[in-house]
């Protein structure tokens, strides 16, 4: 079990991050669901200017006061990740992602090697479920409360689930659950 968790691990780990360079970096669906402000120089100075600190920041803040969720249901509303200063180093930036694809692949394959009697499909299924399940589960959320685009949210919830369909076809290659009672393999 340890040296299928192990090469698991290390396989599908490598195809999620592949899949997401491929996502991000080949294909323009991500870079489509993104709009421009109209007059970026001045917003950028408000930014700096109001939220000093990298943070989650929202217009209007505070949503539990009265005026404010007034506020927030008259619109406009503004819920934005904020780094006022300079980027990680990329290598950082891309070392941290590959440790998140290499830890959803540990967990992948963890559930994988827990599950019983599923053929090769299944297994695929099963993989592909789990990317499936993240995304609504992640995504869903943030497009009802936070307002965020259906394009957008889309696109994360397929490009996750895509990503977790190939992972699963090397996985359920790798990995071979029991039978049944007696442990026999299936294929």
């Amino acid at each position: 079990m340890i040296r299928q968790l192990t090469l698991g691990t290390i396989v599908g780990g490598a195809i999620l991050f592949l899949w997401s360079a491929v996502s991000w970096e080949l294909l323009s669906w991500h870079r489509s669901a993104f709009r421009s402000f109209s007059n970026e120089d001045t917003i950028t100075a408000a930014i700096v200017t109001g939220a000093p600190a990298p943070g989650m920041y929202s217009i209007p803040g505070n949503l539990e006061s009265a005026p404010n969720l007034e506020k927030l249901i008259k619109g406009p509303f503004v819920f934005a990740a904020v780094r006022p200063g300079a980027m990680a180093p990329p290598a950082t930036m891309f070392a941290g992602h590959a440790l998140i694809q290499f830890a959803a692949a540990f967990l992948a394959t963890l559930l994988l090697l827990q599950a019983r009697g599923l053929g090769f499909i299944g297994r695929t299924l099963f993989v592909t479920g789990i990317g499936l399940t993240g995304g609504i589960a992640a995504f869903l959320p943030e497009m009802t409360w936070w307002s965020f685009a259906p394009g957008y949210t889309l696109v994360n919830v397929a490009d996750l689930t895509i990503g977790f369909a190939l992972a699963g076809v090397a996985l359920a290659k790798m990995i071979h659950g029991t039978g049944g009672p007696e442990g026999s393999p299936v294929p």
